[in-house]
């Protein structure tokens, strides 16, 4: 974090800041964990859309409300970024996958269960470059 830090690497930062704060949520220190998130979001806001980035802030933001046992929160976090990934046709598993853990954790099985049976679009590839 620091060198990211002393380099004025923002996206290192907040994908630092995004993956250090799950540690802290399992680790009881959801001061820490906000911390980190807020450091991670602030990052995130001056390298502008990063959606890799932006899940890994959001899952983050989702396991502290989580841990505070607001499960609607966390679900609604992650269910924001649905859409969007969607539209930008990203792959949709990981994603899914988050939420199901989400709805898990709420006692909401059948929607969980619901969730990890969306199809999943492939990943958009980019076309070969010529030779």
């Amino acid at each position: 974090m620091t060198r990211a830090e002393a380099r004025h690497d923002d996206r290192g930062v907040a994908t630092i800041a995004a993956r250090l704060a799950p540690i802290a949520i399992a680790l009881d220190k959801l001061d820490e964990a906000r911390a980190l998130i807020d450091l991670g979001a602030a990052a995130l806001a001056r390298i502008g859309n990063d959606p890799s980035v932006e899940l890994n802030l959001t899952d983050a933001r989702a396991q502290l409300a989580s841990a505070t046992g607001d499960h609607a929160t966390a679900i609604a976090l992650l269910e924001k970024l649905v859409e969007p990934a969607k539209r930008r046709g990203d792959s949709m598993l990981e994603l899914y996958t988050l939420l199901a853990r989400e709805l898990v954790a709420a006692g909401r099985f059948a929607e969980a269960q619901q969730a990890l049976a969306q199809p999943t679009p492939p990943r958009s590839r980019a076309s070969p470059r010529p030779i």
